[in-house]
């Protein structure tokens, strides 16, 4: 599952995606653990899109019912705070990297008394509107043309 935020192009997109054990990602914690990728184009970082897209997977998660999300960064990555921001923890360091993970049955990790929900496709950020989207391919990896290239 995906999201992508749009400001007239796709400026940034986020997706969860299930790995076997046998080929894990570097912030993969189990099979039943889905790893979150994000990124938003240069341009229109520090505009809170980055909130929008995290904030509408984590909902998406809780439609599904996943039990936790994990995703990996480097320590000196700016989007840590993000990540902190909205409950995720470190829990290991591999090669350097640290792998995090966010609980999503703790209601407290992003204020929401509930622990379910649907994903929210239309939010607006300055003019920006996240919506859901394909973001993969059918083998599942990530696929955003737009963003290609772009080191978003």
């Amino acid at each position: 599952m995906g999201v992508v935020a749009e400001d007239g192009p796709p400026v940034g997109a986020a997706w969860l995606r299930l790995l076997p054990e046998q080929d894990p990602g570097y912030g993969s914690v189990d099979e039943e653990t889905p790893e979150l990728s994000i990124g938003v184009v240069p341009t229109h970082r520090g505009r809170g899109i980055g909130s929008l897209l995290l904030e509408a997977l984590i909902e998406a998660s809780r439609g599904q019912r996943y039990a936790a999300l994990s995703l990996s960064g480097e320590p000196d990555n700016p989007a840590r705070r993000l990540y902190e921001r909205h409950g995720f923890q470190v829990i290991d360091t591999v090669d350097g990297s640290l792998t995090c993970c966010w609980p999503a049955d703790d209601p407290q990790r992003d204020g929401s008394a509930s622990g379910q929900g649907t994903l929210c496709c239309w939010s607006a950020c300055a003019g920006v509107v996240v919506r859901e989207g394909d973001v993969t391919s059918s083998r599942g990896e990530a696929r955003v043309p737009a963003l290609a290239g772009r080191g978003g």
